[in-house]
């Protein structure tokens, strides 16, 4: 996925499946739900969240258009 921007440097490994959490995203976008009501099958909440305000705030849903 060209657009996800890499795991930090240092500290530890990402754990998260970033296609996963882009997924969700559009799961969240196509269905408009809240972001309560995420299906179990995709990460968790938080993480689906922080990824989405960090990328939002960055610009990178603007380089991806």
């Amino acid at each position: 996925m060209p657009f996800v921007p890499p795991a930090k440097r240092g500290g530890r490994p990402r754990t998260t499946d970033m296609r996963e959490v882009v997924n969700a995203m559009l799961y969240i976008a196509s269905a408009g739900c809240a972001w309560r009501l995420l299906p179990k099958c995709f990460p968790p909440v938080s993480t689906v969240r922080r990824y989405f305000y960090a990328w939002r705030d960055t610009g990178l849903f603007e380089v991806m258009k």
